[in-house]
């Protein structure tokens, strides 16, 4: 049994090479909060999650996930790199009411993707500094933003969690009208073709941090979500990197000074004196682009472009120049982005998350509508939904094989469940493709055979049955 006496939330990151002689254990912890009074406790239950991993690798199952439960809590880790795990340890008390497995996990996904996005990963920062302060110094503060948000039960992570079809694993994303679309593909290839500008790609998120396009390179988008949904870049403090402050830098059409504000602001990011583009680490493995951030008003919309500037820094003139080049694809973005999307933000009648192979992200009801639900389909929906994770569909590997023991794209599970009260009926469905996860609230189906033909209407207003 974890005998550890830390609080009801607890954050730490370990690195299992050091502190191997002894009284240097404390070596071991990179970064721990809140801070505990006796570490030795924290070491403990490190050694433990540590011994089932290795456990867990001796009997041929290893997994970059450790997890174990005691009577009054949740303790969780995740290799983030070789040998470097963060690691998550929850009072029961303290996990909101719905909350999944795969929803709890999901809080180390996020920390994984802004570890990886700000840094480039825990083992970058003990390359600088082999001594692991430095490493400390600069986790500590996204420990302290996942602990405060965790704190309040307000906070858009714990209404998250209590949401059994948010999609932890897949990117967040949202509609956006095709002429939208287009206009932002056009923004991204004038960038492309302008001499001097090494784009990588860009990207359309709106205020919540959803992906509404991209065309960045696979896996830069995931990070880039996790990114802009926890720091939401907006005039003011910066979320993530304590001191530092965000400043619009508004220019005009020939981008030679501040008069008054055009259809988009570049976001600077103050930090020791200095104004500058975002460094973000994008790709797997992570690779540093300078972000040029257009904070869009009214649309309430960002676009994000990569900026490979490994020859040196984007000044704020060269900032200003790019938002000029921007400027004739702005307008009409904004424009068609406050028009209704060709689909809906939400299907009445329905709850869902969906992901396909394919998808720029996952397809979910929007979170007002999940608060509107009762108490018995949501925790339906939840218990459906850790069914789902337990059998791999929801990041990790699923055994999706054949007869003859080869992978087949044709495997496909379905379950249908009805509430004992309600008339609600969940779906599930599941193959290498993606998942669908989806309750039908109380409309009066009784059977399969009622219920069918409104499974087959969610599939095809969900873009779903390719």
């Amino acid at each position: 049994m974890v005998r550890a006496r830390l609080g009801d939330i607890q954050f730490f990151v370990y690195d299992a090479r050091r502190g191997a002689r002894e009284s240097t254990e404390l070596e071991k912890l990179l970064a721990v909060y809140p801070s505990v009074p006796d570490p030795t406790d924290l070491l403990w239950a490190v050694g433990l999650l540590q011994g089932l991993a290795t456990f867990a690798n001796t009997f041929g199952q290893a997994s970059d996930w450790t997890r174990t439960e005691t009577q009054r809590s949740v303790w969780l880790s995740v290799q983030a790199q070789p040998s470097i795990s963060l690691g998550l340890a929850l009072a029961k008390s303290a996990i909101p009411r719905h909350a999944t497995e795969d929803g709890v996990q999901a809080i180390l996904v996020l920390l994984r993707s802004l570890v990886a996005t700000l840094h480039g990963g825990v083992q970058a920062l003990l390359d600088e500094d082999p001594s692991g302060a430095s490493a400390g110094a600069r986790l500590t503060p996204l420990l302290m933003h996942l602990h405060s948000q965790l704190s309040s039960r307000s906070s858009a992570l714990a209404r998250e969690l209590r949401n059994p079809f948010c999609a932890p694993r897949a990117v967040p994303a949202g509609p956006l009208p095709r002429a939208a679309a287009r206009a932002a593909q056009s923004l991204d290839s004038a960038l492309r073709c302008a001499a001097g500008v090494a784009s990588a790609g860009s990207a359309v998120l709106d205020g919540q941090g959803r992906l509404l396009w991209t065309s960045l390179p696979e896996g830069c988008a995931e990070g880039l979500a996790a990114w802009a949904g926890a720091e939401r870049p907006a005039p003011g403090p910066a979320a993530l990197q304590p001191g530092a402050r965000w400043e619009a830098c508004e220019v005009d059409a020939r981008g030679s000074g501040a008069e008054g504000p055009g259809p988009a602001s570049v976001l600077l990011l103050r930090s020791a004196g200095e104004a500058r583009l975002p460094k973000l680490h994008l790709g797997s493995p992570p690779r540093p682009f300078e972000c040029l951030l257009l904070s869009m008003a009214p649309a309430d919309l960002w676009v994000i472009v990569a900026l490979d500037r490994s020859g040196g820094g984007c000044s704020k003139a060269q900032a200003a120049a790019l938002h000029n080049l921007a400027r004739p694809w702005l307008e009409p973005l904004i424009k068609e982005a406050a028009l209704p999307p060709e689909r809906p933000a939400h299907l009445p009648g329905y709850r869902y998350m969906a992901v396909r192979e394919g998808l720029a992200g996952a397809l979910a009801s929007p979170r007002p509508k999940i608060s509107a639900m009762s108490h018995v389909d949501r925790a339906m929906a939840a218990a459906g939904r850790d069914s789902m994770a337990r059998q791999g569909a929801l990041g990790a590997a699923a055994d999706w094989t054949d007869a003859d023991g080869g992978a087949s794209r044709t495997s496909f599970r379905e379950v249908l469940a009805r509430a004992a009260t309600g008339g609600s009926w969940l779906l599930m469905q599941e193959s290498m493709q993606g998942h669908l996860l989806a309750v039908r609230q109380g409309a009066g189906e009784k059977t399969i055979k009622d219920i069918m033909p409104a499974v087959a209407d969610l599939q095809r207003r969900l873009d779903l049955n390719a």
